[in-house]
């Protein structure tokens, strides 16, 4: 399942999440304010900010990308 690392007041993270559903597609919410492990998951990914979008271990990105979430099943 795609994870999507977030934080309660970062405005990308939640059209990453509005573009996500409008897509039907499904994926868990990691906040990273609720959960600082989270934040060294991410890093230990090289990111420094969210929101994180991890699809496989090997694919993943930071920030809202409607050009990377728009392969995922559900928009093509």
């Amino acid at each position: 399942m795609i994870k999507v690392y977030t934080s309660p007041t970062c405005q990308p993270c939640r059209l990453t999440k509005q573009y996500l559903d409008r897509g039907n597609i499904a994926y868990e919410t990691i906040d990273i304010v609720e959960n600082p492990a989270a934040v060294s998951e991410i890093a230990a990914m090289g990111y420094r900010q969210v929101p994180v979008v991890v699809v496989t271990p090997d694919e993943h990105w930071n920030g809202f990308r409607p050009d990377l979430m728009g392969n995922l099943r559900g928009f093509r």
